[in-house]
């Protein structure tokens, strides 16, 4: 009894069944299944997202490094009787 070569389940890839004569044997091809239109604005989507939340965050750590360099200013200032 022979047994049936299962392909594997991946993600935004077709199993194409291929017989190789030399070696008698099956075995599958992936190929890439192209992304539809919605697809492809969803991952821009995502991609775009990520960027803002970065961008948001290395504002908001600019942000304390200023309040920090402001403080050590001030406090400098302050020990040496400037202010």
């Amino acid at each position: 009894m022979s047994t049936m070569l299962q392909s594997e389940n991946l993600e935004g890839k077709r199993a194409e069944l291929h017989y190789d004569k030399e070696t008698k044997q099956l075995y599958y091809e992936y190929i890439d299944i192209p992304k539809t239109d919605i697809e492809s604005l969803q991952e821009a989507t995502k991609e775009l997202k990520l960027a803002i939340t970065e961008s948001a965050e290395a504002q908001q750590r600019d942000k304390i490094e200023n309040q920090l360099a402001v403080a050590e200013l001030v406090e400098t200032l302050t020990n040496k009787e400037v202010l």
